[in-house]
C-alpha cells in the first residue's frame, strides 16, 4: 500500500459554487486553475449552506474542467450551497502490485508495462539486454561458486554458459538476447 503516490504537498483552492446532483460538481475561484486530476480524492471544509459536504470526504474526482471538477457523491438530499468553502486534495492509500523478483530477474521486459530495460540512447540498442545477461551470469556464477568470477577466459565462458542456460530455463520470456563473446 502506497500512502503518498506522488510526494507532492496537498493543494487548497477556494470553492465558489457547488451544484447538487447524483454526482456533485464543485467550482473553484477563477483566479487560479485547480491542479486536480481524475482519480484524486478531496475533502471540503468551511462550506456554508451545504454543511453535509464538510464531513463527506474523502471524495473521489471522476471528471475535471479548468475551474471545476465532479466528485462521486450524491448530494441531491443535501441543503443548498450558500457561500465559501475550501477544497483540499487528500492522500488516499493505493494498492500497488509488483511482479516477483524471480520473474523480473529472468524476464526484465515484463517487470512493468514499459519494461525495465528502456534504451536511453538508441545508438546503443540491445546494450541493456547484454548487460542484464552478463549480470545474470555473474549472479549465477557467484551463487554456484561462493565467489565472483576472475578475469580469465575460463570464468568468462562459464558466466556466459550460466546466463544462456538461465534464459533457456525461463522459456519464451521475451528476452531475446544473443550473448556475444567478450573481448579481452
Amino acid at each position: 500500500m502506497v500512502t503518498d503516490h506522488d510526494g507532492e504537498q496537498t493543494k487548497q483552492f477556494i470553492v465558489t459554487m457547488i451544484e447538487k446532483g447524483a454526482k456533485t460538481k464543485i467550482f473553484v475561484h477563477e483566479d487560479k486553475r485547480h491542479s486536480y486530476q481524475e482519480g484524486d480524492h478531496v475533502v471540503l471544509r468551511e462550506v456554508e449552506g451545504m454543511v453535509e459536504i464538510n464531513t463527506a470526504g474523502p471524495l473521489k474526482i471522476v471528471s475535471t474542467g479548468k475551474h471545476d471538477f465532479t466528485v462521486e457523491l450524491d448530494s441531491t438530499g443535501f441543503s443548498d450551497y450558500t457561500r465559501q468553502g475550501v477544497v483540499e486534495d487528500q492522500k488516499v492509500a493505493k494498492k500497488v502490485e509488483f511482479k516477483s523478483w524471480k520473474e523480473c530477474f529472468l524476464n526484465p521486459a515484463s517487470a512493468s508495462q514499459y519494461g525495465m530495460l528502456e534504451t536511453p540512447d538508441l545508438s546503443k540498442f540491445g546494450r541493456s539486454e547484454q548487460l542484464h545477461a552478463a549480470l545474470v551470469g555473474v549472479y549465477m556464477y557467484a551463487k554456484a561458486n561462493n565467489g565472483y568470477p576472475g578475469n580469465n577466459a575460463d570464468n568468462v565462458a562459464k558466466v556466459k554458459e550460466l546466463a544462456e542456460s538461465s534464459f533457456k530455463e525461463a522459456g519464451d520470456n521475451g528476452m531475446q538476447v544473443e550473448i556475444e563473446d567478450p573481448v579481452f
